[in-house]
């Protein structure tokens, strides 16, 4: 019965004498730490690598949306929803114009319109990506607002500034140091979440 007691303490929550409440987050920190590296593992494994990217985007979407439910905060995950959702999109489209372009080049037999519609392309993935870190980062920041993990704030502004510096090519690097943060964010984590 004892050990049924402390079970539920750790699902629900532990009461202080403040008001405030612990909540159990190892779980989450778990999710999110295997689900940002696998997806960063899976972006450079060929064939396998993109399941194992879709497995990391699925447990980072589930280790967000359990963190907000835990802060009670749904503008979290509502937030990173968007983030996921817009570069779902901006991929899409730059593959869907991109392909669209040399099909036509190939009809037409203009190469200079291969060029165009691949730079155009190009172009809305860019924006579409600016703004999905912007929702990135929002999220982040609110993930470190409630946690106290301030790596979170400096993962998401790096996510934002490589999207933003993609059109100078530096963006690259920026990201691939923004997605190592991010893994490094998520183990640093606390056991506990004090909500009030």
């Amino acid at each position: 019965m004892e050990g049924e007691g402390s079970a539920d303490a750790g699902e629900v929550g532990e009461k202080h004498s403040n008001g405030g409440e612990e909540r159990d987050i190892r779980k989450i920190r778990n999710y999110g730490f295997a689900g940002a590296l696998l997806s960063f593992l899976g972006s450079f494994i060929p064939y396998l690598g993109i399941a194992l990217f879709l497995a990391g985007i699925m447990l980072l979407i589930i280790a967000v949306k359990e963190f907000s439910e835990a802060a009670g905060n749904e503008q979290i995950f509502r937030d990173y929803l968007i983030a996921v959702v817009l570069m779902i999109a901006a991929v899409f489209l730059m593959f869907f114009f991109m392909g669209f372009s040399v099909i036509s080049a190939g009809i037409l037999k203009q190469p200079e319109h291969m060029m165009g519609g691949i730079l155009i392309s190009f172009l809305i993935f860019w924006i579409l990506a600016c703004v999905a870190s912007y929702f990135l980062m929002r999220s982040y920041s609110s993930i470190a607002d409630a946690s106290g993990v301030g790596l979170f704030r400096i993962t998401g502004i790096s996510y934002l500034a490589g999207a933003i510096s993609l059109i100078i090519m530096i963006g690259f690097l920026i990201l691939f140091v923004a997605r190592i943060l991010e893994i490094v964010a998520f183990l640093s984590l606390p056991e506990k979440l004090q909500v009030s």
